[in-house]
């Protein structure tokens, strides 16, 4: 087994467990919800959607919005059925005691921060590092310091726009974002270098052609 299988079952294996862990935080959040007298949670008369990460946020919130509306849900209401909403990766936004609605959403929001984080202009490369590692820790605010920095580096990676670069960067297996970044700054200094060389390639060419169209005249 080599190095990279040995980090993708370690990866595996948190994810399990933070799965393990997040199922526990549902099942207590859906236990809140039980229709009781205790609790004097109603039915609700509009069921909300679910929510796993896969379709658009806003889409999302706005029908999560209109049932709580519907349903005239309490803030802390919308917290508990939000929480039960959630599918998939969305659940290890889940954490102990009762579920925040406002917390929670800026969560996702983060989230889809994150997915779409891509280098603007002028930005250097470690201030992308940067930035896209703190978008990954507000994002997954529970999740292991491990699998934090797996993230961001993938993230990292997605955010070229250069197909060719973002293999190449793939193949040297960096194990870390701040491994990948000083990979990638190598990567586009030798593509500047390339771009430049051949650019002069081309004018001397041009340049030789010129001189030679010009003695064919004198001559």
């Amino acid at each position: 087994m080599d190095a990279q299988e040995r980090i993708n079952r370690k990866i595996q294996q948190l994810e399990h467990e933070i799965e393990e862990s997040m199922r526990k935080r549902k099942h207590a959040a859906q236990s809140r919800l039980e229709f009781s007298e205790q609790n004097k949670i109603k039915p609700p008369l509009v069921t909300p959607p679910t929510f796993d990460g896969t379709t658009p946020l806003m889409d999302f919130r706005a029908h999560f919005s209109m049932c709580a509306g519907i349903n005239r849900w309490t803030q802390e209401e919308k917290g508990l059925y939000l929480a039960v909403s959630l599918r998939g990766q969305a659940q290890q936004l889940l954490g102990s005691g009762t579920p925040d609605y406002d917390k929670l959403m800026d969560s996702l929001e983060r989230r889809v921060q994150l997915r779409s984080r891509k280098r603007r202009e002028h930005e250097t490369l470690p201030e992308v590092g940067q930035a896209i590692r703190r978008l990954a820790s507000l994002a997954y605010p529970k999740a292991p310091e491990e699998l934090l920095e797996t993230l961001s580096k993938e993230q990292f990676n997605d955010s070229l726009t250069d197909s060719e670069l973002r293999l190449r960067i793939q193949q040297a297996r960096p194990k870390s974002l701040d491994e990948a970044i000083p990979v990638r700054v190598e990567l586009e200094a030798f593509n500047r270098a390339e771009f430049q060389r051949k650019d002069l390639e081309r004018y001397a060419r041009t340049m030789t052609t010129s001189e030679a169209g010009l003695s064919d005249i004198q001559a």
